[in-house]
């Protein structure tokens, strides 16, 4: 009985101690993504629109790109919450994009101007594409910029949000149709 108890203790160190194999965002109807967030580049004088709408298995993400008022993005971004990813090698995304890139971006702070990371995902022309990328892929923005600093576990083990943002600034109508993405 003791070594049952003490095997139910460690399993609960271990689940409790971020210590997970992988993390997967699953999107769809009574699935996860009701409650992602649009944020358009009004926030900057930007005319862009973007919006959400759950389907039966996927996040649809679509709007327009406006490059007036020096706009030309729009994301969708899960609620802040602690996401410990350090133990990640690699992400898996299936999607479909049609007029426009995105990038899966990830942030640790509140601040927008705050460095966040960002990895490219190309357009698929409406055409479904699962990709398995290495999680040093993602490269830091700052303020929209690139810089050259690589992805740390310390910043992996603190990410509080993650998002996708179109990336051309390519002005017109875009859809973007997300099924999951994996961190493994």
């Amino acid at each position: 009985m003791i070594l049952k108890e003490m095997s139910l203790i460690a399993l609960a160190i271990f689940f409790s101690s971020g210590f997970l194999i992988e993390t997967e965002f699953n999107f769809g109807k009574d699935k996860m993504g009701n409650d992602w967030e649009v944020i358009n580049d009004g926030v900057m004088g930007g005319l862009s629109k973007g919006k959400i709408e759950m389907t039966e298995n996927t996040l649809k993400f679509s709007g327009s790109i406006s490059l007036d008022n020096y706009g030309g993005f729009t994301s969708v971004k899960s609620p802040f919450t602690k996401i410990d990813l350090s133990n990640s090698k690699k992400v898996k995304i299936r999607y479909r994009t049609k007029n426009q890139s995105v990038a899966i971006s990830l942030e640790n702070s509140k601040e927008f101007y705050k460095p966040y990371f960002k990895m490219n995902l190309a357009n698929t022309n409406n055409e479904w594409k699962t990709v398995d990328r290495s999680i040093n892929e993602f490269k830091e923005n700052k303020l929209g910029q690139e810089t050259s600093t690589q992805i740390s576990s310390k910043f992996l083990e603190s990410v509080q949000r993650i998002g996708l943002i179109t990336s051309q600034k390519k002005e017109g109508d875009f859809t973007v149709e997300i099924d999951y993405i994996k961190f493994e």
